[in-house]
């Protein structure tokens, strides 16, 4: 997930410095890219990610039964 925030980033970068960012996911970025124990490409996309203003949030997860759920209900019988 951080290579993606990376890469959007490089592709968009006019866009990250003229506004401010919001990433939602379910994966602890914010606590990868803020460790100091970091080498090598973790380190060197912290530093990359640095400059733009990115504010990072936790997404709920959808209930897993929820979703089952939606499915039956949103598919068709087939008939023979």
């Amino acid at each position: 997930m951080a290579l993606a925030v990376v890469m959007a980033a490089r592709k968009l970068r006019h866009y990250f410095l003229a506004h401010s960012i919001v990433v939602r996911t379910d994966q602890p970025i914010k606590q990868l890219l803020a460790r100091p124990d970091m080498v090598g490409r973790m380190l060197k996309w912290s530093l990359e990610l640095a400059e733009f203003d990115i504010t990072y949030e936790s997404r709920k997860a959808l209930k897993v039964q929820v979703l089952a759920d939606f499915v039956a209900e949103m598919t068709t019988p087939s008939t023979p």
